[in-house]
């Protein structure tokens, strides 16, 4: 990756939707194991090709910021080459300025279904839905797809409810466990220390939070959840 490519800081709903798709049993040999390409924005103001190397082969070329990747190929492949019968172009992040705002719920969701289903013909019906939850009903959402399902919850938050970040801005992360004892969620954020800057912030994190803090952090960001 070259520091030169603004977009590729905003790829956090093709991260999320990565680390989402690795509970699926169609995808998760993909994101552990998609073979290394070349990947280039497919459309906009600017177009770069980078290349990436297979997630878990070993190789000194799937490293960022000398730590390990995982999933970096398949990543690129939802952020600028998926394309569900619902898109007009690929890519689940959208392209039209530079550097990229990103991409939207729905989107997200159409390639979750689209990948999870193994392109199938029902694919759009297949499991996941995207909504605005109320605090009640984001613990039913999360809880039936992790305890009943065992996948992930995609969601858009405000970072600043975020306990890994140390500033406001848009994000997306994966909603991956909880715990109704001690009222948390376990979420995994695929930014890294460069692009949040906290302290606290590490290269792809595993992290906790208040029940009632994620609900804020989605409540107020506005955007929703895909379960």
């Amino acid at each position: 990756m070259t520091s030169l490519d603004q977009n590729y800081w905003n790829f956090c709903t093709a991260g999320a939707s990565d680390a989402t798709l690795a509970y699926w049993a169609n995808t998760s040999a993909k994101v552990t194991g998609m073979a290394a390409a070349y990947f280039s924005e497919p459309y906009g103001p600017h177009i770069e090709r980078h290349w990436y190397a297979s997630s878990d082969t070993g190789s000194s070329s799937d490293t960022s910021d000398g730590y390990a990747t995982v999933g970096r190929a398949y990543l690129m492949y939802l952020a600028e080459q998926v394309k569900p019968p619902s898109y007009t172009r690929p890519g689940i992040v959208n392209f039209d300025v530079y550097p990229t705002k990103g991409g939207a719920i729905a989107d997200i969701r159409d390639a979750l279904n689209w990948e999870a289903s193994g392109h199938s013909a029902s694919w759009s019906t297949f499991f996941y839905l995207s909504q605005n939850p109320s605090e009640s009903d984001l613990h039913s959402f999360v809880t039936s797809d992790i305890a009943n399902a065992g996948v992930a919850v995609v969601a858009d938050v405000n970072t600043g409810y975020l306990p890994n970040w140390s500033r406001s801005l848009g994000h997306s992360i994966a909603i991956i466990g909880y715990n109704d004892t001690a009222a948390t969620y376990t979420y995994l954020d695929t930014c890294g220390k460069r692009c949040n800057g906290s302290s606290s912030s590490k290269n792809g994190s595993i992290n906790t939070i208040s029940q009632h803090n994620m609900y804020l952090a989605i409540h107020s960001f506005g955007q929703g959840i895909v379960w």
